[in-house]
């Protein structure tokens, strides 16, 4: 399968400079990231898999401004 990513031109040269530096072509290292990106878990799907476990803790607006008028007593 072919895929081609259009990229502006600072994200570009930061991407080309990276891949560069270690070693990489800049299609290798784009592959690399796309990779890391899809089988490391982000910080949305932990989250969403938190709530589901009900792994939260509710507040209220007026909960948290009394909490931060005790911390700056």
């Amino acid at each position: 399968m072919r895929l081609q990513i259009m990229v502006d031109e600072l994200l570009g040269t930061e991407l080309k400079n990276q891949a560069n530096d270690m070693g990489f072509s800049v299609s290798s290292y784009a592959r690399f990231l796309l990779k890391k990106a899809m089988t490391k878990p982000n910080k949305i799907d932990k989250a969403i898999a938190e709530i589901e476990e009900g792994k939260y803790e509710t507040f209220t607006l007026e909960g948290f401004k009394k909490q931060i008028a005790e911390l700056r007593k």
